[in-house]
């Protein structure tokens, strides 16, 4: 697991730039506009007839004419959603949502925090990071199987720790990036230091149950050994991670009325998520997590009977990995 003491993206302020977008609020204010460019109104009897404007600056800053309304008169015209001029402002209202729309996404991509995909790849230049391949694409077959590459999320955990990657006192943060680094099949890794001079960095892989391959530990040893990377008074061994095999099983009650079939392949995919995003290094596998892993709308009560015993505490050496999930029908619960 990376422990880090870099600055929390989740915790930063929503930013300035990105626009909330109200369109009942662009609609009136097109109206305003309407209304000062169309300065015909109504009676209470449905007489025409017409009214001083006057010149009013909108939030936006923007000045426009604008007719003053009263209970006995108002833009009758403009509250049919029939009219023709209502219709052409619901529909230029709804394109401008759209573009604002964009132009929030276009801000957000410049952002480490909300970029994905390309846009993350193009902020990495900035950090000198480039995606890992997981797995390279593989043209034998028909179709081509497609390369795996590196996710967002651990992509960003690296550019992150990117600039702990020129220092030159061999800190925590420093192994942890070039560890992570040095091959795509690197999952995760964990660092200690159980006497002054001597580091202990222990390798999960991507593959199979998480233990590292003999080649991955070589590949990483190697890295971690470079002369510019690892202070001359320092010995650093590179270690596989200590694989923490479990099961889960758990009966599901579920509310009446309910298709149990469909609730059990969405606690499946729910389930499934949460054990691989806590195969990591140092996790923790707890009640509370599994209880909220396989709760979902429809399901009234749930039993764990495997694991026996909660929590699964793991150290700095030590990842859960899930080698079986069961999931039983314990019908409706009144």
């Amino acid at each position: 697991m990376v422990t880090t003491t870099r600055i929390n993206l989740a915790n930063l302020p929503a930013p300035d730039v990105v626009e909330e977008i109200d369109y009942e609020k662009i609609v009136d204010d097109l109206k305003l506009m309407i209304n000062g460019e169309v300065p015909l109104l109504f009676d209470k009897d449905g007489k025409p007839q017409k009214l001083a404007a006057t010149l009013v600056e909108l939030p936006t800053g923007e000045k426009v004419w604008q007719i003053p309304q009263s209970a006995s008169a108002g833009l009758l015209y403009l509250h049919l959603e029939s009219d023709t001029t209502t219709r052409q402002i619901t529909i230029f209202a709804y394109r401008e949502m759209l573009l604002r729309a964009r132009i929030n996404d276009a801000a957000r991509a410049t952002m480490l925090h909300f970029a994905k995909g390309a846009d993350l790849d193009n902020l990495a230049v900035f950090h000198k990071v480039e995606r890992l391949t997981i797995t390279p694409e593989y043209l034998a077959t028909t179709p081509p199987t497609k390369a795996v590459m590196e996710s967002d999320r651990a992509f960003l955990k690296r550019i992150l720790l990117s600039p702990d990657q020129y220092t030159t006192a061999g800190s925590e943060d420093s192994y942890l990036f070039h560890s992570l680094s040095a091959d795509g099949k690197v999952k995760d890794a964990s660092y200690n230091s159980p006497t002054p001079t001597v580091s202990d960095v222990y390798i999960l892989s991507h593959d199979g149950d998480g233990v590292p391959s003999a080649a991955l530990l070589a590949k990483v040893n190697a890295k971690l050994n470079d002369k510019y990377i690892r202070p001359t008074s320092e010995m650093v061994t590179v270690r596989p991670a200590v694989i923490a095999s479990y099961e889960i099983e758990a009966i599901l009650k579920f509310y009446p009325g309910i298709d149990a079939t469909v609730v059990l392949a969405s606690v499946q995919k729910q389930i499934d998520a949460y054990v691989k995003d806590n195969h990591r290094i140092g996790r923790d596998i707890t009640e509370s997590g599994l209880h909220a892993a396989l709760t979902v709308e429809g399901v009234m009560n749930v039993e764990i009977t495997k694991p026996a015993a909660l929590p699964i505490v793991n150290d700095y050496k030590k990842a859960p990995f899930c080698t079986k999930t069961t999931l039983s029908n314990g019908g409706i619960d009144e």
